[in-house]
């Protein structure tokens, strides 16, 4: 029997359009209502932050909701990899 694959759409928190930044810390969303209502929150918080004193002059954190297929390894390497960037 072949094994069965499935395409996972998930969603991912972006700041400033960077999926992954110098520390790789990313909390994947099924639903992407709740993935929107966490970064409207994180979009709350940063404008607060940026309100400060210390951060005056700096430019505030675009966050923005993703969504990306997760496909397994040996499906990638069987269907896709011929079609991706090396």
């Amino acid at each position: 029997m072949p094994k069965r694959y499935r395409f996972r759409l998930v969603h991912i928190i972006c700041q400033d359009s960077l999926v992954f930044d110098k520390i790789i810390t990313n909390i994947v969303y099924r639903d992407k209502s709740y993935a929107l209502e966490v970064c409207n929150n994180k979009q709350r918080h940063a404008i607060d932050e940026s309100r400060k004193e210390y951060n005056k002059g700096k430019p505030i954190p675009q966050y923005r909701v993703h969504g990306f297929y997760l496909v397994h390894e040996t499906l990638f390497d069987e269907l896709l990899k011929e079609h991706s960037r090396k």
